[in-house]
């Protein structure tokens, strides 16, 4: 499972590398927590919720989570990461 976790984790940030966003590579957690650049981040999770990708607005983990979006890859497959990602970069 340590291996399907870290190509995970490797094929989101590749991914993640697609978009103008700042991200730093995650050591040990499931998910990302992207900052995308002054966007609101509460406005940016319903938009993407409307597109059929949830994430969870970085507000609700203090003022220095505004702008980011927390993205989970701990269960989801390639294919379903593959998707959301196709998603949230339209």
């Amino acid at each position: 499972m340590c291996e399907e976790l870290k190509r995970r984790r490797d094929y989101v940030m590749k991914r993640i590398g697609e978009m103008e966003v700042v991200c730093v590579k995650p050591d040990g957690a499931f998910y990302f927590f992207p900052y995308f650049n002054g966007a609101d981040d509460l406005e940016l999770a319903d938009e993407l919720l409307e597109k059929g990708v949830g994430v969870v607005p970085g507000s609700a983990f203090g003022s220095q989570g505004r702008g980011c979006v927390r993205i989970s890859y701990g269960s989801a497959n390639i294919d379903l990461l593959s998707q959301a990602f196709d998603r949230i970069i339209r």
